[in-house]
């Protein structure tokens, strides 16, 4: 019988574990599909994954998936850098948020026109696991796919129904309420989920826009998410998933977004040997700000489809087995914005409406091939041919030897092929415009039609290790080499300064442009060694529990532009060093876990030139939960208390909890938020 994971098809069962001592039991939520989109346990997988369980989310509490994120090395989750306005955005291998896929069961999770998610929304409550794989994935994955991919594997009905509640609240009224259930009836499974999330984003991050000065800074953003997952199995050999979900925000007191995902997902197996599955999902995006000076109406739809085949050879020529895949993505977007007239003593201000639309088709073919019992093969390539740009190739390989069981090398080259967004290509983004008698205030960032798609070359080195029980852990090495990089330059100073001509003549005193910057390079390594005192033989305190994790990043950014003034500079936000040590202890006999992790990150620049210095700093945070009945055994005194407060588990956490000031120059304020309390209950069932 063949599991079903995620969005993987199976072309085989998980790998039986072997009669070495050390060899796990494998159990379900040891089953990956990132890598290759098919299922393997996690440690036989041909390609590196490293999962977050649900247990795991549980465990610690966590209440988004940001926060299960950013105790990894490597995933630089980043508050307020990208738009603003609290937005969480991911880093991986020093790669930009829009150069890392953000997966929701193995299809890409839409994120605005700019093709970058906000984790915020994502609610943790859907959340089963994730598996985040590092470094070049666009063979499999797209464009979106360079740095690394991080897939989020979201929760199923099942035979026994499931009920979760949990209310939270905290400073700067923070407010948080989570709720979800789910069943399975028969051949039909559903899962349901809510959550409401609210916070005076303003008095957390700084003065983040100007719709929220004066009495306005104690405003509120609201951010509000429904999601059903349906999954219908008439025969074993039939799969139907269907999902939803509607997510709209308040972002500010003028401002307002809807995010819309519809999505559905048929597979099909044959036989043993054969797999099929067609997918679809649409993805609307819809923003409107009131405020004056930043006035926006943009809607903005993306429409996708998939159909992939996969065959399993047991026997290949000279023994070897083979899982081919072979299939097609296509995608379809467009962008309907609306112009806005500003008059003024000045005269009269206006800006364009833009309405334009890009297709993109993405045939791939894959080839897994156990060559022997140890050692492991990835081959594949995509071909993304694109309506403005042609044809382009995004190759991969990778290749796993594990000379013994517990120890693993994997080596991967993979090349990177991304085109620009409509956003790059043709917005106009207009800020804090105002027409005066002397003329206009603001700026703009003008999209550039001109654009040469971004491409990456990669190469990926990662060794896994357990040398005995207690005691795991993986080191790798990266390098990536980026070609024609798009980003926002300074175009020009009206009316004189490098003004090229062909400018509307009533323009702000600065002008930005998205460009090409040519090459830049990220290289480094990431090393994380878990210590768990618990498993091992000596550990003389079967109550308690301990896990010790040390993380260290080291990262070396450079510009490789040749223009003066940037040539061999660090990148933005990318702090050399990066050191994360995380403790968790648990005493079983109360159900009592607390957690204390640290971030800290060398000095980095928040610009090119490097002239803004983001400062090091230390951040320290703290969770502390327990199960009710457990902590308060007095309460089984009466019976019908006692079933309530098994299901019952208090926590608080602290974030910043030395309130480190993180000063960075700008219009979004800061991207360290202030210390932040949050406490509350959860309820399971």
């Amino acid at each position: 019988m063949l599991l079903s994971v995620g969005s993987g098809v199976s072309a085989q069962p998980a790998p039986t574990p072997t009669a070495e001592p050390d060899a796990p039991a494998h159990r379900i939520e040891d089953i990956v599909v990132t890598g290759t989109r098919t299922e393997y346990s996690v440690d036989e997988a041909p390609v590196p994954v490293q999962v977050i369980t649900r247990k795991e989310i549980e465990a610690v509490s966590a209440i988004n998936i940001a926060e299960a994120l950013n105790r990894i090395p490597g995933i630089y989750v980043r508050q307020n850098e990208q738009f603003g306005l609290g937005a969480s955005t991911v880093r991986m291998q020093g790669a930009d948020a829009n150069k890392v896929a953000i997966l929701r069961n193995g299809r890409r999770f839409r994120g605005g026109i700019g093709g970058v998610v906000d984790l915020r929304d994502i609610a943790i409550e859907d959340v089963e696991r994730i598996e985040v794989i590092r470094g070049p994935a666009s063979s499999l994955y797209g464009s979106d796919a360079m740095g690394g991919v991080i897939n989020i594997i979201t929760r199923k009905g099942s035979k026994r129904p499931s009920a979760s509640l949990t209310a939270a609240g905290g400073n700067f009224g923070s407010v948080l309420f989570q709720a979800s259930h789910g069943w399975e009836v028969g051949p039909v499974s559903y899962f349901l989920s809510y959550q409401h999330d609210a916070i005076q984003i303003a008095q957390l991050y700084g003065a983040i826009s100007e719709q929220f000065a004066g009495d306005a800074g104690n405003a509120k953003q609201v951010r509000d998410d429904v999601s059903l997952q349906l999954d219908y199995v008439p025969a074993p050999e039939h799969r139907l998933a269907l999902t939803g979900d509607f997510n709209p925000i308040r972002e500010g007191p003028q401002s307002n977004r809807l995010n819309v995902t519809v999505g559905g997902d048929w597979r099909w197996t044959l036989n043993e040997a054969w797999e099929s599955e067609l997918a679809a999902t649409w993805y609307g995006f819809t923003r409107n700000n009131d405020l004056p000076g930043f006035e926006e109406n943009v809607d903005y739809n993306d429409y996708s489809s998939e159909a992939r085949l996969l065959r399993t050879v047991a026997r290949g020529w000279l023994g070897e087995s083979h899982v081919i895949t072979v299939g097609n993505r296509f995608r379809y977007e467009n962008l309907d914005s609306k112009g806005i007239e500003r008059v003024g003593p000045g005269g009269v201000f206006g800006t364009p409406d833009v309405k334009a639309w890009a297709w993109l088709e993405s045939p791939y073919l894959q080839d897994e091939i156990l060559l022997t019992d140890s050692i492991s093969s990835v081959l594949g390539t995509s071909i993304d041919i694109h309506d403005q740009y042609g044809a382009d190739a995004s190759p991969r390989f990778s290749l796993s030897w594990r000379p013994l069981h517990n120890y693993r090398i994997t080596g991967i080259v993979g090349r990177g092929y991304r085109a620009p967004d409509l956003l790059q290509l043709y917005d106009a983004d207009y800020n804090n415009i105002v027409v005066t008698p002397g003329g206009i205030a603001g700026y703009v960032i003008f999209g550039n039609p001109n654009l040469n798609p971004e491409t990456d070359l990669a190469f990926n080195l990662q060794f896994d290790f357990k040398p005995f029980p207690g005691i795991s852990g993986f080191l790798t090495l990266f390098q990536h080499n980026f070609d024609d990089l798009i980003t926002v330059q300074l175009l020009c100073q009206p009316p004189n300064i490098r003004c090229p001509p062909g400018l509307p003549p009533s323009l702000p005193p600065l002008v930005f442009q998205y460009e090409n910057v040519s090459k830049a390079r990220t290289q480094g390594l990431e090393l994380t060694v878990t210590t768990i005192p618990s498993e091992m033989a000596w550990w003389p305190l079967p109550a308690h529990q301990l896990r010790v994790d040390l993380s260290y990043g080291y990262l070396d950014s450079k510009d490789e532009s040749g223009r003066p003034g940037f040539d061999g500079d660090e990148l933005p936000f990318r702090p050399p060093n990066r050191f994360l040590p995380a403790a968790t202890y648990e005493y079983l006999p109360r159900a009592t876990t607390l957690q204390i992790w640290g971030e800290y990150e060398d000095r980095s620049y928040a610009d090119l030139p490097n002239a803004t210095i983001v400062p090091a700093h230390w951040l320290w945070n703290f969770k502390l939960s327990a199960l009710l009945g457990g902590a308060v055994p007095a309460m089984h005194t009466w019976p019908a208390v006692g079933e309530i407060a098994d299901h019952l588990t208090l926590f608080v956490e602290g974030q910043n909890v030395f309130d480190e000031k993180v000063g960075i120059p700008g219009p979004m304020g800061a991207s360290v938020g202030a210390r932040t309390f949050l406490a509350g209950v959860q309820f399971e069932l």
